[in-house]
Formats: structure tokens, sequence, C-alpha cells
């Protein structure tokens, strides 16, 4: 190129913009320098490569600051054999608890009592140690007023307090007998700065208590704000948390997980990134105590019970991303999922993640639950169900080691191990089945196996008859074929329904004496020779009789 323009007599740099002036990075305009051939930056040497000596840190949890550099490879599992527990999904209990899919799940710390939500905008209480195999009848069911969706439930340690999540901006809290014990304030919509607002102004995405606390709890909702709570004092918040930017627009939130050992929650919304937030610490800016960044939007997230590790759900693509916050700026590594479902949860060892899977109602296949395990980063087990069904969510109990899974058909089924389970669903099959009328025991006659001896008995079509008699049987052994019988009296015999001659092998069956037809004409033939008004018999013969 330049030798063509040395040719024209052009200069070399022609058609090309001068640069006057070399701005090195991190310089401002007033302190650059001109531009000359032989100036060079210092530094720009090459320097030796010098080997690094690779050292495994770790770096404590911390809540004031965010360590940013890289901490070494991933901590491998403890050696401790209490650490590798057995899943228990050997066996099922199917409970018809609502009409439309099933979308929230909550437990007590005991687990005796089950709480679900639907779309069919009822609450119900399910007690183990009153249900019964023959009558799965809930505890209480609550109907909501409003016609909402059931968002999220939760409940305090030891039951008492029952706290759910609607379509609605308020929080409902109600007692475990089913009365309403209160609900939050709703703030007004028409205030910009939501955080001047004395409550959340639209739906309500979730509401959990506190981890080991039932005084307080968090909520998260649309209107782009987490807030903390007193459940006695619902008037009013302790304290606002704008999830927007500085002076962007509204931040709508998505989900929200609490810390296990309860120093504060994590948050996620319409941006690519899941935050920490805590409670006491005043914040003004709503700047995150640590923030997690994703490759998409965040609809799902839970905690382990480690307090180390954070699962996150992509709410377009479904895909699985775990992270340490040791070292938030990576995840650890990620699950490609077969739906979109916003749903996931930890075992309570915080060895599994366990995924709910949905599929078309109209799907030859049936949607499943799988547990990921997270330090060997593979699908260990993969809990099918029926055609057509999936698994919107699900949850597994540390005390009962049992997992219970929300259905898309309405009902919830409980997982279990006869083995490693104890109380919950177990309670309920130790019970057996009660009758409760004669017509309960007829039916279960009939299913009651029985010895048959094929010389005296026998079943036709389900039913049990004995057999004739052996003389009966060499009687109609010996006897000719008969043609079948079309109607009464046909051929001169008399016809019977088919029932009759059933009963008539069973000796169930008067016969009459004359059971010969022509014997029977003959007996009566005189009174039928009787006139109506005379009563006198006709002087005719019959076969060779005056």
């Amino acid at each position: 190129m330049d030798e063509e323009l040395k040719s024209l007599g052009l200069p070399t740099s022609f058609g090309m913009r001068k640069r006057t002036h070399f701005q090195p990075r991190k310089k401002s305009q007033q302190n650059s320098r001109p531009l000359n051939q032989e100036f060079k930056v210092k530094g720009t040497e090459k320097a030796e490569e010098k080997p690094v000596e690779e050292k495994k840190v770790y770096v404590p949890i911390t809540i004031e600051r965010t360590p940013l550099k890289q901490i070494g490879p991933f901590p491998p599992p403890p050696s401790d054999s209490s650490f590798d527990i057995k899943c228990p999904i050997s066996q099922e209990l199917k409970m018809a608890t609502h009409t439309k899919r099933v979308t929230a799940i909550a437990t007590n710390y005991s687990g005796s009592h089950i709480y679900t939500g639907s779309d069919d905008c009822v609450v119900k209480y399910w007690n183990f140690n009153t249900l019964e195999i023959g009558n799965m009848e809930p505890a209480v069911n609550l109907f909501l007023e409003n016609v909402y969706q059931v968002n999220s439930i939760d409940a305090v340690d030891d039951g008492h307090l029952v706290m759910f999540a609607t379509g609605a901006a308020e929080a409902q809290l109600f007692d475990h007998t089913g009365l309403r014990k209160g609900q939050t304030m709703r703030g007004d919509m028409y205030i910009d700065d939501k955080s001047n607002t004395t409550g959340h102004t639209c739906e309500i995405l979730r509401a959990q208590f506190k981890p080991r606390d039932g005084s307080e709890f968090a909520t998260v909702s649309r209107d782009g704000t987490l807030r903390f709570w007193d459940t006695e004092k619902l008037n009013k918040q302790k304290c606002v948390i704008k999830l927007s930017f500085r002076g962007g627009p509204c931040n709508q939130g998505k989900a929200m997980a609490y810390k296990p050992d309860g120093s504060g929650a994590f948050v996620t919304a319409c941006d690519p990134s899941v935050r920490f937030y805590v409670q006491n610490v005043n914040n003004i800016f709503s700047t995150p105590q640590i923030k997690i960044p994703a490759p998409a939007n965040v609809g799902a997230v839970a905690a382990a019970n480690d307090c180390v590790h954070v699962a996150g759900r992509l709410e377009e693509e479904g895909d699985v991303l775990i992270w340490d916050i040791r070292n938030p700026n990576k995840p650890v590594f990620s699950f490609l999922a077969d739906s979109n479902v916003t749903s996931l949860s930890f075992s309570p060892n915080s060895q599994y993640v366990l995924i709910p899977e949905i599929v078309h109602p109209k799907s030859r296949q049936g949607g499943s639950v799988q547990l990921l395990n997270i330090y060997t980063q593979k699908i260990e087990h993969r809990i099918w169900l029926p055609t057509g069904v999936g698994a919107r969510t699900v949850l597994w109990h540390p005390e009962l080691n049992q997992i219970i899974i929300g259905c898309e058909d309405g009902n919830t089924r409980v997982l279990f191990d006869s083995e490693i389970s104890k109380n919950g669903a177990i309670t309920v099959l130790e019970k057996g089945i009660k009758l409760k009328t004669e017509t309960d025991d007829a039916i279960i006659g009939q299913l009651t196996p029985q010895l048959l001896d094929p010389e005296y008995e026998r079943v036709i079509k389900g039913f049990w008859y004995p057999f004739v008699d052996e003389e009966k049987r060499k009687k109609r052994a010996a006897a000719l074929p008969k043609a079948p019988l079309w109607g009464v009296g046909h051929h001169g015999q008399i016809a019977i329904h088919p029932l009759q001659a059933q009963l008539a092998e069973l000796n169930q069956v008067d016969e009459p004496d004359d059971t010969d037809v022509v014997e029977s004409i003959r007996a009566r033939s005189k009174l039928a020779e009787l006139k109506y008004f005379t009563n006198v018999t006709q002087n005719k013969e019959i076969d060779g009789e005056a």
C-alpha cells in the first residue's frame, strides 16, 4: 500500500486521520504527552515468567466484604461417614390434595404437619397423626377471600404460625387451627419511591420466616423491594431495601431465600445476578453485601445448610448453576435441565440439589425429580412420575428424611424408605385400613384369596359355584343333546332364562311336579272343554277316552 501511494506522489499518511497526542490508560487529557516515534511507555518490556506456587487458601465467610480473588479449587466433600446418606425413594404415599397443580409446600420442624397451596386458591393443613388410608382428609381447609394463586408457604418450627404469600400485596398469617392472626400492611401505589410506603404495593412472590426465629420474616415483591417484618408489629416493616439501581427503573423481585444462619437473604430480580442483603446494615443505596453475576435472569434461588453453596435456576433456559459465595465471580459448575421450572432445593446435608421437571399433560413421558450431586457434578438418582404428570415443587425434610413433591395433577407424593425414614408417611401406613360399613366387608371379601378344590368347587366369571351332585351329572351326561330354546313353549318345552338355569344347578328353584308338557295338557284337558256358561262337558273323545 505504501509503495502504491509513493508511485502516485502521495504521502503514506494520505487518507488517515493524524494523531497528535498519545493518551495512555488512566491518564487525563491535561497530563497527556505528545506523540513521538522515539517515545516508549515504561514497563512494556516483556518480563521473565516466574513459576507460581499453587496454594489452597480457604477464606472464612464474612458479611462485611466480598473476596474477589481466586481462592483455590473446590473443596472435597467431608470424609465423615455420616455425610453420605441414602436417598429415601423406595416407597411412596400419594395424597389427593388439590384440584389444580400444587405450587407451594411447607412443613413444621418435627414433620408432623404439611401445608400445601395450589392454583385452586386453597391452603390445606395435613396432620400425619390423624390421616388414614381410607380417609385422607385435611385437618384445615383455608379458602382465600380473593381469587389468587398461592406463591409460597412457610411455617415456624413449632407450627403455631403459618404464613403464605398469594397474588395480593399482603402476606397473611394464620395459626395452627386456621384462625387469622393478621396480615401485613398494603402500601400506597401512587407513591413513586417505594421505600417510603408502609408495605408492598404489588404481588408478593416469596415470604419466609427467619430460620430458627419465628419473630421475624422477609418478603419480596414485584414492586422491586425486599422488606423485613416483625410478627408482632405488622403495621409497618422494620427495614426496606430497594432492588433497583441508583436512579434506575423499578427492578421487580423474582425469588428470595434466607441464609440458614439467618444473617441475611439471597434475592433475585430482573437483572442477571443473585444478591445478598443484610437486614441490620444501614443500606441507603441498596448495595448488596455479595453480588453473584449470572448469565441470565435467575428465577429461583436456594441456599445450602453449609452456608457456603448457593444454587440458582435460570428463568427462561432452566439451567441450574452452583456458586460458592467465597468466590462468587464464577459458578462452580452449571447443569442443563429439561424444563424451566422456577423451583429447586438442597438436601439436608447440602450434598444434593433437587431439580423438579415438568412435562406436557398429553406427553407419553412423565416428569421427574433429579438429584444432582454437587461434588461429583452428576445425576445420581432420578425419580420418575406417572405419564403426563410433572413435578412443580419439592422439599426434603431433614427430621423425617422424606421427600415431598408437589405435582402438576394436584397430588402430593411423599417418598420414603421404611429403613432410614421415620414417622410421617410411615405413621399413616402403620395404621392400616379401617372398614367403615358392611359394604366394605363385602367388597374386600371378594378380594380375599380362596383355596379351591377342582373336584367340588369352581369359579365362573369371578363368582364361586359348587358342583352339583354326582347323580345329576351322570344323568345330564347320558341325556341326548337338545335344541336351543327360542321363546316360550318352543317344540313343547318350557324355555327358561340362563339365570334360572344357574339357580336350578344350585338347587335354589322349586321344580313343579309335572315337568312333562304333554302330560300336563292331558290332565287339564277336561277343564279346557268346559263351557263358560253351562259348565257342561262336551261329548267328545280325547285320545280314545270318553
